[in-house]
């Protein structure tokens, strides 16, 4: 129950932070800060209503790491929660699988796609992780390798999600090899 509480938890975190990211990134600078002064960190409010180590929590996973897509771990702490009491019977391996590459794969694009750009969170919607994880892949194999292996990856995600969608990604590639050979 614990973890499905904390997963709760860090959910709410989360959500609260992404509506009011600026002034807990702002008060956490704060409390860092005036760490020994107590009459100043009694002056410091948090907009999230999970308090000081909530938004401590969602600053961590958002905007130091994973960007918008931290929005997943609370999720895969939830599915765990409820796996290990047994209160409900859910393909553990595999929602954790798709978890997780969903995490991975939407922060590496949001981390491609947008960078650092508006400074989103602190870091950019991709968070921390994300641009990283894109600049060093670009580096390696240029943009054009970054966008394949982007577009790879959420196309062998959404096979793994549902066997079917691998209809869908045939019969876009048979209209854009048509559409190829009309011109």
């Amino acid at each position: 129950f614990i973890m499905l509480f904390a997963g709760i938890y860090l959910l709410l975190a989360i959500l609260f932070y992404l509506l009011n990211w600026k002034v807990d990134c702002s008060a956490l600078a704060d409390y860092a800060r005036f760490k020994g002064n107590a009459d100043r960190l009694a002056m410091i409010t948090f907009e999230n209503l999970c308090g000081r180590n909530g938004a401590t929590l969602a600053n961590l996973l958002v905007g130091k790491s994973f960007g918008l897509f931290g929005i997943v771990i609370p999720f895969l702490l939830m599915i765990t929660g409820l796996r290990i009491t047994r209160l409900s019977k859910l393909h553990f391996n595999r929602l954790t699988s798709i978890g997780v590459l969903i995490l991975l794969f939407g922060t590496l694009t949001l981390g491609f796609i947008f960078k650092t750009q508006w400074g989103i969170f602190g870091s950019g919607l991709g968070g921390r992780w994300g641009i990283d994880a894109a600049t060093v892949i670009t580096q390696s194999i240029g943009p054009i390798g970054t966008i394949l292996v982007i577009l790879a990856g959420w196309i062998l995600t959404g096979v793994y999600i549902n066997h079917s969608f691998i209809n869908k990604v045939n019969k876009a590639g048979e209209a854009i090899a048509d559409g190829g050979l009309k011109v």
